[in-house]
């Protein structure tokens, strides 16, 4: 019974070490401001206040009370993500390797589309499907990490109806539910010995493909004290989603010198269904739009994300062999604060330009940091357009530059080394294309 849970623990370690949450250079986490909307242009900043287009649905719904008309909003957002990995002197592991290569993986697709419908002047009704909680890492076969981790890729699409209503001139409310499916994929490599000279063999392969649903809640509140002056608070709770699969092993040596692959083996583990659970952080903002005059306004955000939640993973296997063990590992995370500023300038009667930037502090440290998630502090820089075309159609566009610092890791792991070493450079490059139609 002994080595039926010790069987179980090497694989749910493996699990845990090489299938966490993954992420490449977006915010102090996985949660993106890059959700389809145009306060990319601004970094982020206005985010609960600006309510001036549909997008509103999502980053505050009590927003949607300030459009005077219905409105169908679509932003496009391509992203180029960098991200090599460089290892330092302090790493060590089996076999050796190289650097992985770009773990970014180049262009990513990112889109959302919103819309608003004028129910009444005070009854607002809404519809958001976007993406905010994503992120890929994936390495090269043979780099120095390939025990620890390989490839894990988790997208996720919201979908968000929502409602707003004015209660009074000035205090408006919105809520809306957030509606999540995911998608997550991971591998991981298993070292493997030679039985007869005991040094590293060709490597086995551990992998993961499942997805999930979970639903919470999208609340705000939106005040507009007086002319040219917004206040926004929005609420974004917590989100359980609960991923399952079989582990697909392969190339698992066994006999002697192989002693984790003849537990594992032996166990039947990978012929059980594993489960990963996980909560995708809640987030409060609070945001505050001013304008100076009728040309100039100012944008500003305070924010928190519960990363320390996020950190919190729930690993169970689905075998009586062994009991159907399961555990919950701490990754040690921390709570996470976001600033932002930003301006808004009407360059012409009908072209506005903006810019931003903003800064997310990091849910991990050196010691707490993996190659799945290396977690750093985050700084975002955003330049934007938008033009009236005509009374029913606006369009526009911005720039982004996102980056995440070093990334700075040292990681240890049984029979797997330790990988020293951080990302340089560590940063994305982001694209928006926006279309605004109004009836």
């Amino acid at each position: 019974m002994r080595i039926r849970f010790t069987s179980t623990r090497i694989l749910l370690a493996i699990i845990v070490a090489g299938c966490t949450m993954p992420a490449t250079v977006w915010s102090s986490g996985m949660i993106n401001y890059e959700n389809g909307s145009p306060i990319a242009g601004m970094a982020g900043a206005g985010y609960a206040a600006l309510a001036q287009d549909a997008s509103t649905v999502f980053n505050n719904p009590a927003g949607m009370t300030q459009l005077k008309k219905s409105e169908v909003f679509l932003g496009l957002q391509p992203t180029y993500i960098e991200s090599p990995f460089h290892p330092g002197p302090g790493t060590n592991v089996p076999g050796g390797g190289n650097g992985g290569g770009n773990s970014g993986q180049g262009f990513t697709p990112s889109a959302g589309v919103f819309g608003v419908y004028s129910l009444t002047n005070d009854i607002k009704l809404g519809l958001a499907l976007n993406s905010y909680y994503a992120g890929t890492v994936k390495y090269d076969s043979a780099w120095v990490g390939r025990y620890f981790n390989q490839e894990a890729s988790e997208v996720s699409l919201s979908f968000t109806p929502a409602v707003a209503y004015r209660a009074t001139d000035w205090i408006s409310l919105g809520a809306g539910l957030n509606v999540m499916y995911s998608t997550y994929n991971t591998q991981v490599g298993f070292h493997n010995v030679d039985p007869i000279t005991g040094t590293t063999a060709p490597d086995g392969q551990i992998s993961t493909n499942s997805n999930g649903t979970g639903v919470g809640a999208n609340l705000g509140v939106l005040l507009t004290p007086r002319e040219g002056t917004r206040i926004g608070v929005d609420w974004l709770s917590q989100v359980n989603l609960k991923f399952s699969d079989t582990p697909h092993c392969t190339g698992i040596a066994t006999g002697p010198g192989n002693t984790s692959g003849n537990i594992l083996t032996a166990s039947g583990l990978c012929t059980h269904t594993a489960a990963l659970g996980q909560k995708v952080p809640q987030q409060v903002m609070v945001s505050a739009y001013q304008a100076i005059s009728d040309r100039l306004a100012l944008v500003a955000n305070v924010g928190w994300q519960q990363w320390s939640k996020n950190g919190q993973v729930t690993i169970s296997v689905d075998n009586t062999r062994v009991g159907s063990p399961s555990f919950t590992g701490n990754l040690n995370y921390k709570d996470t604060y976001h600033l932002a500023l930003g301006t808004q300038y009407m360059l012409v009667p009908k072209l506005m330009v903006m810019g931003g930037l903003s800064f997310d502090s990091s849910p991990a440290d050196v010691s707490t940091r993996s190659v799945s998630a290396p977690y750093d502090q985050t700084w975002r820089y955003g330049v934007g357009t938008m033009y009236t075309h005509s009374d029913t159609v606006r369009f526009g566009g911005s720039f982004e530059l996102v980056n995440s610092g070093p990334g700075s890791l040292t990681q240890h792991g049984v029979d797997r080394g330790t990988v020293s070493g951080s990302y340089s450079p560590n940063q994305a490059y982001v694209l928006g294309l926006y279309g605004r139609w109004l009836f």
